[in-house]
């Protein structure tokens, strides 16, 4: 899937099973990112039960695939997402990176 190998070349932030938390970043194999992908409804949901994260930036490509980054105000944690389609045309959820810090920026000129 196209979505798997783009994600598979970004620095993943993932625990085992379908479950995502703060961890050392690391490259991951294609296979490996393929096993740490969720249903998007599913991992949406376990952000916000979990880390209290909601969706904060949508970005789409234009081309089926969307950017998502959530985050907790109050705490300052986010999480970073690439959504797209699995094989089933069923929208899933791989985690790019996660971490404490996000912050509003002003646009600079």
């Amino acid at each position: 899937m196209r979505m798997r190998g783009a994600v598979a070349a970004l620095l993943l932030v993932t625990t085992g099973g379908r479950g995502f938390a703060a961890a050392p970043a690391r490259v991951m194999s294609e296979a490996e990112a393929g096993s740490r992908c969720a249903p998007a409804d599913e991992a949406l949901a376990m952000l916000k039960a979990q880390y209290g994260e909601v969706p904060y930036f949508i970005a789409d490509d234009g081309d089926g695939t969307s950017v998502v980054v959530t985050r907790r105000a109050d705490a300052g944690s986010w999480t970073l997402l690439a959504v797209g389609q699995d094989k089933a045309g069923e929208a899933e959820a791989c985690m790019i990176a996660a971490g404490v810090g996000a912050f509003p920026q002003e646009p600079t000129q």
